[in-house]
């Protein structure tokens, strides 16, 4: 039963497995990038900036197009805390929170995480500061005294910081103080280091009984040192026969004097001796560029040591101190001042990398050593900020290092894409620049369209997905152009889509651009091809030239979708529908008869007078045929030539005839023209008519006989003259 349930169990994993895959981090389109600033973190615990910045899967900063929760966790809290959880806001590419340190050094690994993004880890190293004190330093003044003569001396408890320099406290601190062996000295309970200053002084005393005692200088969160002092039995009888330097061997180069030296004598056996009636002590040093003393001091009677002034300067270095009196042997201590705090600025801007978005970034200037470590400066410091191109990035002009801190920010406001640099400077302190190169955002534009070929008229639908390295752009501008004429102009949505509605006036193959811009963004574009068809309509009217239609003339149209034919109606006309737009061609019949009459064309109404017309047809289109209305005239005749048979033009006058007008038959017949018959009334051989209709004429003729009646007049004639003779001729024989 519980092998089933394994398998159960296995199959139900393997289903949710394939029904919801685990994204891989591959699949993940960004990241988040984390990072504490400055580079050097001070374990003061204090506050630093912590910036999460969201970018591309190459470190490309992105927008958020929607609120992004982050959450941030520290590996070591005993080196320093976060701020548990941000929020990098809709429209933006970074959000802050709050490193705080503790005063403990170390290392501790910042992450940070959100849903469905690659986490983004940055390690701390938190180190003292340099100027931060963090142990004591105890020094005697002198380690030696004489016991059973009531001899005292100081003790110096300096505050030490991590690089070993004197560094000042800045608030009061209580020093406890023990001695180790009361019998031998005893001390002071306690002194006080003030606020400003590194030091403070306190007195031991020295019994009557020789020995030696441990000094313990004890403060809270310092570390705590100690000083062995050596009580010596008073021998009066011995001279001194040397003299020696002791006391503090490093001092700030602060241009302050200091009393933390002295002079003490001593016998052979370097045993304090005390001083009968006042010695003089001659002291120099040797570079007074570094710090100087006076020219002696006097070591009083009854005592065996006395404190020497040393007035340091601003010049850092080493500079040897020499003490010397009349039958002593000298002495020589190097002594070293150093510079009150680090005087290196460093600076940088955070995040990175800067986008060049009109947004707002920290400019950080801390105080470091040569080392990098971080410094706290001892006084407030006015920084001065000046930007080189102030179009690329504009800077507050002055800001204040506060006393007692390792940082500060400046805000800058960055402008249009570009490299430049801001300088840095304070008086006193070495200068520095922070390189900026603010960079634009690029932007990627797909388009789809919702159909390749659309109709003139018809709505098509494109469609603008707008992004960044992967991520929606909401409100970029989206331009169509087409022929660099906007047609439309609008915003991507949350989704980073913008649906442009569009309908084409005219056809053909239009290249639509569509443009995507935003404030600090690169622009994109991308082209797409839509053809647009379009049909139209052609109507061919044929009339006469009275306007008149013309039925049953052949048209044949012919464009892209091939040729179709068509006759015109009784009045004239014809339609063809769905002709695809373009270069078309018409033809309409030359001529068209019907029984004796004709219709001949003479030319299209728009001049041409070919009997085809070559069009580019956008529209719809109707073209006028003018003819000619011609009638047909035949002129007969029996005999002769009749002329003027033919067609003409309606309306026109023509002239008709016959030759000739009379023709032999033979001797005694002749035909003689005599009228017109038919569609005319004329008896002259040449006749005008006007041809409104079809006209038939034929000649008339008659027979002419006159040469017949001649004949047979002369015929009587002679006739009557051979009967008259032949009548005479026999009255004559009568």
């Amino acid at each position: 039963m519980k092998r089933i349930y394994c398998i159960l169990l296995l199959l139900t994993l393997l289903t949710i497995g394939t029904l919801f895959p685990l994204r891989s981090r591959a699949e993940t389109a960004y990241r988040l990038s984390v990072i504490v600033a400055p580079e050097n973190v001070a374990s003061d615990g204090g506050t630093y900036p912590v910036y999460v910045q969201l970018q591309s899967l190459d470190g490309k900063p992105v927008e958020a197009v929607k609120d992004v929760k982050v959450k941030l966790f520290s590996s070591n809290t005993s080196v320093g805390t976060v701020t548990p959880e941000v929020v990098i806001a809709s429209g933006t590419f970074y959000a802050r929170a709050l490193f705080n340190s503790t005063s403990i050094p170390g290392n501790t690994t910042i992450t940070a995480t959100a849903d469905d993004m690659v986490s983004g880890h940055f390690i701390v190293k938190t180190r003292p500061p340099i100027g931060y004190p963090i142990k004591l330093h105890v020094t005697l003044l002198p380690e030696n005294l004489t016991a059973g003569v009531g001899e005292e001396g100081y003790v110096v408890v300096e505050l030490y910081d991590v690089a070993g320099r004197p560094a000042k406290a800045f608030s009061e601190v209580k020093v406890t103080l023990t001695s180790s062996n009361t019998s031998v000295c005893y001390v002071d309970s306690s002194l006080t280091v003030e606020a400003g200053r590194t030091f403070g002084v306190a007195r031991f005393y020295a019994s009557n009984l020789p020995g030696h005692s441990v000094i313990t200088a004890l403060a809270q969160n310092l570390e705590s040192d100690t000083a062995e002092v050596h009580t010596l039995p008073y021998n009066g009888t011995t001279p001194s026969v040397k003299v020696r330097l002791f006391g503090v061997k490093t001092l700030r180069a602060d241009m302050e004097s200091y009393s933390l030296l002295g002079v003490q004598l001593q016998d052979a056996y370097g045993r304090p001796v005390i001083s009968e009636n006042g010695t003089v002590v001659y002291i120099s040093s040797s570079k007074l560029e570094v710090g100087a003393v006076g020219d002696y001091v006097v070591v009083p009677k009854g005592k065996s040591y006395t404190l020497i002034e040393f007035r340091t300067t601003f010049k850092t270095g080493s500079t040897n101190v020499t003490a010397s009196a009349t039958n002593h042997l000298p002495d020589m201590m190097t002594l070293q001042t150093v510079q009150p705090f680090p005087t290196i600025l460093q600076a940088k801007v955070y995040p990175q990398p800067i986008v060049s978005d009109g947004g707002v970034y920290d400019l950080i200037v801390q105080l470091v050593d040569q080392k990098g470590n971080p410094a706290l400066p001892e006084e407030d410091v006015k920084i001065s900020l000046v930007s080189e191109n102030t179009s690329i990035a504009y800077v507050e002009r002055d800001i204040m290092l506060g006393k007692g801190r390792t940082y500060t920010t400046a805000a800058i406001f960055t402008g249009k894409a570009g490299e430049t640099d801001v300088n840095v400077a304070a008086e006193g302190f070495t200068c520095t620049k922070a390189r900026i190169k603010a960079t634009p955002l690029p932007l990627d534009i797909r388009v789809a369209v919702s159909s390749e070929k659309v109709t003139v008229g018809e709505n098509v639908t494109i469609t603008a997905y707008v992004e960044s390295q992967g991520a929606r752009v909401k409100d970029a501008i989206v331009k169509a152009f087409s022929k660099d004429t906007i047609i439309w102009s609008g915003r991507t949505d949350d989704r980073g889509e913008a649906k442009i509605v569009y309908k084409p006036l005219k056809p053909g193959e239009e290249d639509i651009t569509l443009t995507a811009y935003k404030k600090y963004y690169t622009n994109a574009s991308e082209t797409v091809k839509v053809y647009i068809e379009k049909f139209v309509a052609v109507t061919v009217k044929a009339e006469d030239t009275e306007g008149a239609g013309v039925a049953g003339v052949k048209v044949t149209v012919t464009s892209a979708n091939g040729t179709i034919t068509g006759f015109t109606n009784e009045n004239g006309t014809v339609r063809f529908e769905r002709i695809r737009w373009g270069d078309v061609k018409i033809s309409v019949q030359e001529t068209l008869a019907s029984d004796e009459t004709r219709y001949v064309f003479i030319q299209w109404a728009h001049g041409v007078e070919n009997t085809t017309a070559s069009l580019h047809l956008e529209e719809d289109k109707t073209l006028h045929a003018i003819y000619n209305v011609q009638h047909h005239v035949t002129v007969e005749s029996p005999y002769g030539r009749a002329y003027g048979s033919g067609w003409y033009n309606k309306n026109s006058t023509i002239t008709v005839g016959v030759t000739p007008t009379l023709i032999p038959i033979n001797f005694f017949q002749k035909k003689v023209f005599t009228k017109w018959e038919g569609d005319i009334s004329a008896n002259t051989p040449t006749a005008q008519i006007t041809v409104n209709t079809p006209k038939h004429i034929k000649a008339a003729w008659e027979d002419d006989y006159t040469n017949l009646y001649y004949t047979i007049a002369l015929l009587a004639i002679i006739h009557a003259g051979i009967g008259t003779t032949l009548y005479i001729r026999r009255l004559k024989k009568k």
